[in-house]
């Protein structure tokens, strides 16, 4: 998936989110059973899960750059551990704009457009998260190996 397209989808779904919270409020309001039930604990516990699982990866991610810089003997991957930290960071960002959410949304009255902009910052987050881990995924899969040291002949 390239850039912009995850760019242009997240902000279509931002659009849509956008749209449905002024002029159709019911489909992301507490009417909706689902996001009634997710969008409290249940949906930070889902946050903390991708992120943590996320993060791991990540630092596997970084281990792997640090071997190819050993086997390179010099630095050469400053972009990619940028676009790495830069991930990382979202990840742990979104995480707490889940927090904050699920606070939030425990003290607003009960009023069909506040629920339905506070359940769309949730969907808008877990589809932020999800394609930073997509992101993370692919930049996992375009690792090779490293090729292999010469042994002495005949060993």
């Amino acid at each position: 998936m390239s850039k912009t397209v995850a760019i242009c989808g997240f902000f279509c779904l931002v659009t849509a989110v956008v749209i449905f919270t002024f002029t159709m409020p019911s489909v992301l309001s507490d009417e909706n059973l689902f996001l009634k039930n997710f969008v409290n604990h249940e949906y930070l516990s889902f946050m903390g899960v991708l992120v943590t699982i996320t993060l791991a990866s990540a630092a596997n991610i970084h281990i792997e750059l640090n071997r190819y810089d050993e086997a390179l003997g010099k630095s050469g991957f400053e972009r990619s551990r940028a676009d790495l930290r830069h991930s990382a960071m979202a990840l742990i960002v979104a995480l707490c704009v889940s927090l904050v959410t699920v606070f939030v949304k425990g003290l607003l009255p009960e009023i069909a457009v506040w629920q339905a902009a506070v359940n769309g910052l949730a969907l808008i987050t877990i589809a932020f998260s999800i394609v930073t881990v997509v992101d993370l995924t692919l930049a996992a899969f375009r690792l090779t190996p490293l090729p292999r040291k010469p042994g002495p002949p005949g060993g």
